[in-house]
């Protein structure tokens, strides 16, 4: 990954786009939950229709609304400074989920600060597009029965269920 671009993949209600996504300050969650704009701005995007393994359309850019992402699930992840984690461990523990979504099941770590139970997650503490690490999604394409990551970003307005289990 380079300073200013993340290779993803996006999840989105019709189609998955294979871009990278420009980050400037280097984390793709803080560009997720960005207040100040709604849009996400994509290079090198390749659009997939599910179940199709060749792209219907490429384009060298496009702006993407936010909220039409139900899922980003993160290409390469670079761990080489603590500064540039996707998920601040930090007051935080790490909870088994697993999160369906319209298209997809995402099974990973959950964080979670001081939430019990599902509801006090989804109601109190998860931002706007939390972080699912140690993922693997399900449902994503017929080629793969299960694609593996070590960050996916999933919108909150966009989770179907989530069961955290604890212990």
């Amino acid at each position: 990954m380079s300073d200013n671009r993340a290779p993803v993949i996006l999840v989105t209600a019709n189609y998955d786009l294979h871009c990278d996504m420009l980050v400037r300050r280097g984390r793709a969650l803080d560009v997720f939950n960005d207040h100040s704009t709604c849009f996400l701005e994509v290079k090198n995007v390749s659009f997939y229709q599910r179940m199709v393994a060749e792209p219907v359309l490429e384009l060298d850019s496009t702006l993407l609304v936010k909220d039409s992402v139900q899922l980003a699930i993160l290409v390469a992840e670079d761990r080489s400074s603590e500064s540039r984690m996707f998920f601040a461990t930090l007051e935080k523990r790490s909870v088994p989920g697993v999160i369906s979504l319209a298209n997809v099941i995402v099974k990973g770590q959950v964080h979670v600060k001081s939430a019990t139970d599902e509801t006090g997650f989804l109601s109190l503490e998860a931002a706007g597009f939390f972080p699912v690490t140690d993922a693997t999604v399900l449902g994503h394409s017929p080629a793969n029965a299960a694609r593996k990551s070590p960050v996916v970003v999933v919108n909150k307005a966009a989770v179907s269920s989530l069961a955290l289990r604890h212990g």
